[in-house]
């Protein structure tokens, strides 16, 4: 599986399989390198080209995983300033439609042609009194 460009972390299962060798040398594998099985012989194996690796077996001579905090769960930048954007445009189209809605009422009220009305939704009763 050399030079394929392959990218990401090496599957785990690939050690339990029964392979006799194992060539990932020159992708783009990044990560911890699994232990057990092919991995656990440094003949049976090569990964160089590979300089996203980290840990395996002492005799690969890889540097030691330093792992950062997963980013599952959390949202990037990019996404959080796109849902603070739309939540304002949102709040204020709301405010807008609320202030329309009492400013309308309120001249509603005031031009009053003798029939008193009593407005809920755009349903009106009228009352003679």
């Amino acid at each position: 599986m050399t030079l394929n460009n392959l990218s990401g972390e090496i599957p785990k299962f690939l050690a339990a399989l029964p392979l006799q060798m194992l060539n990932l040398s020159y992708n783009n594998f990044e990560g911890e390198v699994p232990i057990g099985g092919v991995f656990s012989n440094e003949i049976e194996l090569s990964i160089v080209g590979n300089s996203g690796l980290c840990g395996g077996i002492h005799e690969l001579k890889l540097p030691t995983c330093h792992f950062k905090q997963s980013r599952k769960g959390r949202l990037s930048h990019r996404r959080r300033l796109m849902i603070a954007i739309f939540s304002g445009v949102l709040e204020l189209y709301c405010w807008w439609h609320l202030y329309q809605y009492v400013h309308f009422a309120s001249e509603r009220e005031g031009t009053n042609l003798g029939v008193n009305q009593r407005c809920f939704f755009q349903v009106c009763s009228e009352s003679n009194k």
